[in-house]
């Protein structure tokens, strides 16, 4: 069992520190294929999601190492890549940055919004990233003053509703579906062990999420709870009982 607990608070510079200390593992594991629900789950979710999205200028949030915004460049004129890790985005540097098509920014999204002169992009994603941020709302504020008018968000989360039991915290004493619960875990993936490396993780209802969302003058058009295909399924050492993510397409109104 996953060893976890709640705390009350975290900064971001905590949980830059967190990602600095697994960038480099974490991007091996995207770069070699290891993690199975990226390449095959997640990955295609957010492409068939932006099949018919305007490409001109997108922004890619939390980009980690950066494989998503080199995936990206290949079908957009430009993309920016922004995160909070410094190491994250060193490596991205080192991998990705001699691409013409992409800039890489270390920063949260709220201060890189601060800083943007006017709404620029056509289309932001967010691929697991929401569920690590402290707080929402500033968040998706700073979506919606990026985005242009009818622009698009995409993002995708740990799914509120079966992660808890997908990690088994659903029981514990401290856990309410209802609340918002900041929670440090250790990492890991099907297909290998990487307990030793803290991460941290908000569960938040899915009404936070969409209020949130509406808030901020974005509107819900489509919501997929992505499943891998048979095939890649049987790759698992568990099998899936449910969604372990949610996709979100939004637009700016």
């Amino acid at each position: 069992m996953r060893k976890m607990r709640p705390v009350k608070n975290k900064t971001y510079d905590d949980i830059a520190s967190e990602w600095d200390e697994f960038a480099q593992i974490r991007s091996r594991q995207i770069v070699e294929g290891i993690d199975l629900s990226y390449h095959n789950v997640l990955i295609p979710c957010i492409f068939n999601l932006a099949s018919k999205s305007d490409l001109s200028n997108v922004l890619d949030m939390g980009c980690g190492a950066g494989y998503l915004t080199y995936k990206l460049s290949k079908k957009a004129k430009k993309v920016i890549g922004v995160d909070l890790s410094r190491d994250n985005i060193s490596i991205a540097q080192q991998n990705y940055g001699s691409n013409k098509k992409i800039d890489f920014i270390h920063s949260s999204i709220e201060d890189y919004a601060d800083i943007a002169e006017k709404p620029e992009f056509s289309l932001a994603i967010a691929n697991m990233t929401l569920m690590d941020v402290i707080k929402l709302d500033d968040v998706l504020s700073s979506v919606s003053k990026l985005l242009k008018k009818e622009g698009q968000f995409i993002f995708t989360i740990t799914h509120p509703c079966f992660w808890p039991f997908y990690w088994k915290y659903a029981d514990e004493e401290w856990f309410e579906y209802t609340k918002e619960i900041i929670i440090e875990a250790m990492f890991s993936i099907s297909l290998q062990d990487t307990s030793e490396h803290l991460t941290t993780h908000v569960h938040r209802p899915l009404e936070m999420y969409f209020n949130s969302i509406e808030r901020n003058g974005l509107k819900i058009d489509r919501i997929i709870e992505p499943l891998p295909t048979d095939e890649i399924a049987n790759k698992y050492p568990k099998k899936w009982e449910y969604p372990r993510f949610l996709a979100v397409r939004c637009k700016k109104v």
